[in-house]
This record gives C-alpha cells, sequence and structure tokens, in this order.
C-alpha cells in the first residue's frame, strides 16, 4: 500500500487479497486474510513499512494505545508470560561503544559465528538483510519493547515465528555498514530507543 508521504506498508505470505491494484482502501479495511504462501514455516503476517524506501520499524509508527490494547496480548503463547521477567544478554564480547543520543544502541564485539540469543521471549516480527544492516532480526516482546540485532552472519528465525529468551535467533557477523564482526543491539520501548543497560543484568563474564 502507498499512503503518501514516502509510506508504504507490505504485507505478504497472505492465503487471498481483496483488494486489486489502483483501489483505495481506509483505516482498518481488510486487504487480505493471513495465510502461508511464498517462503512461509506456518500462517502467519510478514508486514514491513518503508519511508523514502527505507525499511523502518514498524512498531515506532503504531501509537502506544493500539499496541498496548491490540497488538501485545496477542504477542504471548499459552502461558509462558513468565519468560518476560527478567532479561539476558544476547553475549558475552567486549562493549566496543555504548549507548548514547548519537548512538542509541549498544555495539558488542565478538567473533563472526558467535551465536546471538533472544533478550526476552517475543514474536519475530522482521528476519531481513538490507545495505545499512546487513542481516538483521527484530523481536517484538511485551510492555511496547522491541529488540534489534544486526550486522549478523546469518538469522536462524523468520517473521512471525515465537521465539523464547535466550534462543538462538542468529550469528555474529559482519554484514552491511560493519567496521568488524560485532552485534549492534537497539532497544525500543513503544518506538522510542531506550538504553539496553537499563534491562540487561551485570555482566559477569569470565568468573
Amino acid at each position: 500500500l502507498d499512503h503518501g508521504d514516502g509510506y508504504r506498508s507490505f504485507y505478504s505470505h497472505l492465503s487471498l487479497t481483496h483488494v486489486q491494484v489502483g483501489e483505495r482502501v481506509v483505516q482498518g479495511q481488510k486487504i487480505g486474510l493471513v495465510g502461508r504462501t511464498g517462503l512461509a514455516t506456518g500462517p502467519h503476517l510478514h508486514f514491513e513499512i518503508r519511508r523514502e524506501g527505507r525499511q523502518i520499524d514498524p512498531l515506532a509508527e503504531i501509537p502506544k494505545e493500539v499496541w498496548e490494547k491490540q497488538l501485545a496480548p496477542a504477542l504471548e503463547p499459552g502461558d509462558n508470560g513468565s519468560e518476560m521477567e527478567g532479561y539476558v544478554w544476547p553475549l558475552q564480547g567486549d562493549l566496543n561503544q555504548g549507548y548514547s543520543i548519537s548512538h542509541p544502541a549498544l555495539d558488542i564485539s565478538q567473533h563472526e559465528g558467535t551465536p546471538v540469543r533472544a533478550m526476552a521471549a517475543g514474536r519475530v516480527t522482521l528476519a531481513a538483510e538490507d545495505a545499512q544492516n546487513g542481516i538483521h532480526v527484530l523481536l517484538a516482546h511485551r510492555d511496547g519493547l522491541t529488540s534489534f540485532y544486526s550486522h549478523l552472519s546469518l538469522a536462524h528465525v523468520e517473521g512471525g515465528e515465537w521465539v523464547t529468551k535466550g534462543q538462538e535467533i542468529g550469528l555474529v557477523g559482519d554484514t552491511g555498514v560493519s567496521t568488524g564482526p560485532h552485534l549492534h543491539l537497539q532497544v525500543r520501548r513503544h518506538g522510542e530507543p531506550i538504553n539496553p543497560l537499563d534491562l540487561l543484568p551485570l555482566p559477569h563474564w569470565g568468573e
């Protein structure tokens, strides 16, 4: 869908579409049905938003009240809410660059091929590759929280998949605009970047 102002949204793996090229739609209109067509591991919606041709975090564009009332309850399968209690480091390594206004993320250096794990249980909302971030994975958690892992050499998950806390989601790499093998970790709450160190336990690596 082309929304104007440089915004476009993309919906894939549908079982059926209810619209045609050139048709105008209104907000909330049914445009199709969830399916498992194409390269899909199961029924799910792969959803992307692009601004001026660049992929952006869809959760940053969804109002907080919509996320809390409509999307968040759908993230949690069964009774796995306890997995959100506490967060784990995605990997151990040297903190090459910390969180700041100009760099709202952590850069953790480690050998290429080192496993990268999910900070918390959540849904894979994006597993893709682009020139800037290289191979990357975006996870949506409860309470409007998302975690983003980029410059991977390989992703082990696909869009729509549920992952558990500590599950391996990919491997450290040097893809995209990168100065060497490392993990670029970004966390957002309701679309606003926050310092991952505010969530993660103090590291005791090497003990």
